[in-house]
Parts: structure tokens; C-alpha cells; sequence
């Protein structure tokens, strides 16, 4: 069925009406949580966001242009190096992905890294690698959709290419779930 989701979109705000609304609406009011979804250079907006909001120095989310400082090319997203190759599977990337599977994609199990490139979802099957030329990091994508993840001691940071959106895993390795 259909869900109706209802939430003040100054208390939950995106990147988008945090740019677009900070002067008028952020001036005298503390957003309960802020999503950098909208914008490509993540990075910058939540310093921004946090220098505003934590530190109390909004002159930081002012200074933020209303469109991305990123630009459009991000190379690690292109098709080209998006394909496992044997040599791979000794990198120390891949075998952290797999002897750490299966993992929680935002909250859900059963992301498994599987020899040869082989990805299993709960969403569907996919393919993974890692990233040519970028250390740490590795390639996941499934249901058509491009994801670059950076593994760091049994949790990552999944950003999706078409958006940037950020989803955080974590290895499940060992822990029952209720059926």
C-alpha cells in the first residue's frame, strides 16, 4: 500500500533548502537533521552545515554557492573501470569485502561480496571490483544503479553515483537476525 510520510521540511532538511532557505529560515532555527543528498560536493556542505549548526558560524553556510563546487565529471563513476579483473581478488580491498561478508546496507542484511565479482542484494543480484587506480576503494552495482564503497574496519561508506546519496554498511558477519 501507499504511504503518506509527513515532516516539516525546515526540521529535516536537504541540501537543497538548506542552500536555498538559510538566510531566511536558518537564521533563528536549528534543522533537527540535515541530509547532503542533493548536492554533489557532500563534503563541503556538511562542513558547512556543521560549522553553521555545531559550532555556531552560519558565515559558512552563506558563503555556499547554490549550485555544486564539485562540477560534473566524477571519474570514479564512469563504466570504464566498473569490471572485476582476476587480479582483484588479491587486493586487500576485495578480501576485506568478502571475509567480512555478509553486510547491513542502511540497516538491511544480506549484501554479500562474493568471489569473481558476483554481488547478492536483498534488492537482486549485481556486480563489484576495485576501483582502478583509487586505493580503498571498491565498485557495487545492482539494480541498476552505480555505487562506490569505502570499507574501513567492518563498516563503509556507500555513495551512489547518480546522486551522491550516502548509505552506511556495516559487516553482519556472525549475527542472527530474526526470520
Amino acid at each position: 500500500g501507499a504511504i503518506l510520510r509527513v515532516m516539516n521540511y525546515l526540521c529535516f532538511a536537504n541540501s537543497k533548502v538548506l542552500t536555498r532557505q538559510q538566510q531566511q529560515a536558518f537564521a533563528s532555527h536549528k534543522p533537527v537533521l540535515v541530509s547532503i543528498d542533493y548536492h554533489a560536493d557532500a563534503a563541503v556542505r556538511m562542513a558547512a552545515a556543521a560549522a553553521a549548526f555545531v559550532e555556531g558560524d552560519p558565515a559558512a553556510l552563506r558563503a555556499l554557492p547554490a549550485s555544486d563546487t564539485a562540477g560534473a565529471a566524477r571519474p570514479q563513476c564512469e563504466p570504464g573501470g566498473r569490471v572485476w579483473k582476476d587480479s582483484d581478488a588479491e587486493t586487500p580491498e576485495a578480501a576485506e569485502a568478502m571475509d567480512k561478508s555478509p553486510w547491513a546496507w542502511g540497516g538491511v542484511p544480506g549484501f554479500i561480496f562474493r568471489p569473481g565479482g558476483e554481488l547478492a542484494t536483498p534488492w537482486g543480484s549485481g556486480t563489484w571490483g576495485v576501483h582502478a587506480g583509487v586505493a580503498g576503494a571498491l565498485f557495487a552495482d545492482f539494480i541498476g544503479t552505480s555505487h562506490n564503497v569505502e570499507l574501513s574496519h567492518g563498516v563503509a561508506v556507500a555513495t551512489r553515483c547518480r546522486d551522491q546519496n550516502i548509505v552506511l554498511m556495516r559487516s553482519v558477519k556472525g549475527i542472527e537476525f530474526p526470520k
